[in-house]
């Protein structure tokens, strides 16, 4: 698969950045990006960098990081983050959100596709049907017909089910036409000891989706247990509260899909 540049990936990000020298501001409203919500923040760093912060805390913010890290690795096209530390030099954030403790997840911020065609061969229109109505067939014909990574739609699906997901995963497309996977601090919410499976995963049913299928597994059985472990590594000076170390959630994740490679 080809790597999105329209955005660096997660591997090319400082592990924890201090914000202290941000300047914040809070999301404008008044254009058609619905993905931002009113009560997150943007930050914007000392090279003029923006970057989104949601402010849910440290330990959604390590299972979404986490998550993102893995997809990358796996060939997926998922947003991009690091660890940043908020001090009291900014503390109006966390003054405002009942989350308000320093450790929090800066997403890289991307420049979104407007709600409506861009030109006159624009995918956008294509791109919401088939992300409304879309089978394993349409969405892959939509894959080549202007939306990039589209199928990565399904693949982050499957990668959802094997890391014990509380919901799926949500999407947008860049102003570039990629279809990029994100909002995912909700996976690995399974308790820890519970077996993973693709059980429920809808591609299953498409006999053609079989090898995209076995393709994301094949994929997660190659990364070595060393690189699980740098995934799922806390920085130093950065905490998860009532939270715990993913790494045997990875490895419980790779045994699925070692088990459905069998």
């Amino acid at each position: 698969m080809i790597t999105p540049r329209s955005f660096p990936k997660i591997r090319e990000l400082p592990q924890l950045i201090d914000a202290s020298d941000w300047v914040w501001q809070k999301p404008s409203l008044h254009d058609d990006k619905a993905r931002i919500k009113a009560e997150w923040w943007i930050g914007t760093d000392s090279d003029g960098t923006k970057w989104l912060l949601k402010m849910t805390g440290g330990f959604y913010a390590y299972r979404e990081h986490v998550f993102a890290s893995l997809a990358q690795r796996i060939g997926i096209s998922c947003q991009s983050s690091a660890y940043v530390l908020i001090g009291s030099e900014s503390a109006e954030p966390r003054s405002q959100t009942e989350f308000s403790e320093p450790f929090q997840l800066a997403i890289w911020l991307m420049d979104e596709h407007a709600d409506k065609p861009c030109s006159l061969t624009c995918p956008w229109s294509i791109y919401s049907a088939t992300c409304r109505n879309g089978d394993y067939l349409n969405i892959h014909q939509a894959s080549t017909d202007g939306v990039s990574y589209f199928d990565d739609l399904m693949r982050g699906d499957v990668l959802g089910y094997l890391c014990g997901q509380f919901e799926p995963h949500d999407h947008f497309l860049t102003s570039q036409h990629e279809y990029v996977v994100i909002d995912n601090e909700l996976m690995f919410a399974a308790e820890r000891g519970v077996k993973r499976s693709l059980n429920g995963c809808r591609w299953l049913k498409f006999d053609a989706a079989g090898s995209l299928v076995t393709e994301v597994c094949r994929n997660f059985v190659q990364i070595t247990d060393k690189e699980l472990h740098e995934i799922a590594e806390i920085p130093k000076g950065y905490s998860i509260s009532n939270g715990r170390n993913l790494y045997h959630d990875l490895r419980a994740a790779k045994a699925a899909a070692s088990d459905y490679l069998k």
